[in-house]
């Protein structure tokens, strides 16, 4: 066993990433444990780094595959990932469950709600007991009918804001990640603003009575976003409410990674608030909360050059940011604790809040 593998099996990522910086000439083996394990760690840009290169020689690995569409995936680069995982059913993977699943999540990312639907159940009739197939087929078939749905009952919104909350991307992720967020939510009925429930309510009521036009549907999103907004810090799982119903809606949600992110940060989730910046990272968005914030984040983990090359990229475009002069310094003495950094990553709001 290659000693790349032994660290990745005792899930040393960050010894096993330095290790492979300090290989002159690493094997492709080498090179895709390597990947795995800046994936592992979030850091889906070097996964990517190294994995383009090795195409020519592992295109036809499914394994390979499998990890370069979901690092691309990650990073919001949709369309190569889709190229990446057509090309895996063409080559390889066409009986692979789990590449087939991974392919179906990117499936629901891309709207094509019927097709992934299509791959769940071919997976589920070789391997019934694929759980995760089959929770992934349960929330496929539950989206496509809200898509088809033309109307919403005041008593569905009602439930909506009173139900389990929901993670406002959930199509996003696969139901394992998915699980790690729904699990970290209270009950939803406790500290829900009364007023602004009323405001949803009058909303739903007037979809309920007459069917939206173009026109109007963009005026209730307007309304929604403004509340979403509104709500980030003093009710955040309420603005992932109204960041859901955006969705539901049929906005655009890479619009809303940074919002949804900045409310996870509220809640002290920081794996899901890091995933949404690296999502919008990912869409090309380099506004001053998602650089910051990245940055801190990955200096909390402890990816000190991480951090560094976020605040880089900050710092070349806010160049007398105070804060971002104090997080440099922060990152420099890696001293700052995780409870510390929090109160500092609030300090860098959603640059779309005016």
């Amino acid at each position: 066993m290659s000693i790349s593998k032994s660290l990745f099996e005792q899930s040393k990522y960050t010894e096993l990433t330095i290790l492979f910086r300090d290989t002159l000439n690493p094997t492709p083996e080498d090179s895709l444990i390597a990947a795995a394990a800046y994936f592992k760690l979030n850091d889906f840009d070097n996964s990517v780094l190294i994995l383009e290169p090795l195409y020519p020689i592992l295109s036809d690995s499914i394994d390979y595959l499998s990890l370069l569409g979901a690092a691309l995936r990650r990073l919001g680069r949709l369309d190569d990932a889709l190229r990446v995982f057509k090309h895996g059913v063409q080559a390889a993977g066409s009986n692979n469950n789990a590449f087939l699943n991974n392919y179906s999540n990117l499936l629901v990312d891309l709207g094509d709600i019927s097709e992934a639907i299509t791959v769940l159940q071919d997976i589920l009739k070789r391997d019934p007991s694929y759980e995760d197939a089959s929770l992934n087929l349960t929330r496929a078939q539950r989206i496509l009918a809200e898509k088809n749905s033309t109307t919403s009952s005041l008593t569905q919104v009602d439930q909506f804001i009173l139900g389990d909350p929901l993670d406002p991307l959930l199509e996003a992720f696969s139901s394992a990640e998915s699980l790690y967020t729904l699990q970290s939510y209270l009950p939803a009925s406790k500290g829900v603003s009364t007023n602004i429930k009323s405001d949803l309510i009058k909303v739903a009521s007037s979809i309920a009575k007459h069917p939206l036009v173009n026109e109007q549907l963009d005026k209730q999103n307007t309304d929604l976003r403004k509340l979403a907004i509104l709500n980030k810090q003093v009710n955040p799982k309420l603005s992932l409410r109204y960041c859901n119903q955006l969705v539901h809606n049929g906005a655009d949600p890479t619009a809303l990674y940074s919002l949804v992110a900045e409310a996870y940060i509220h809640l002290k989730d920081l794996m899901s608030a890091e995933k949404f910046y690296l999502k919008a990272f990912g869409m090309g968005e380099r506004t001053l909360d998602v650089l910051a914030n990245l940055a801190q984040l990955a200096n909390i983990r402890g990816c000190l050059s991480e951090a560094q090359n976020y605040l880089n990229l900050a710092l070349s475009s806010y160049p007398d940011n105070t804060s971002l002069v104090k997080l440099r310094q922060q990152i420099l003495s890696n001293s700052t604790s995780s409870s510390n950094t929090l109160l500092s990553i609030t300090a860098f709001p959603t640059s779309s809040n005016g």
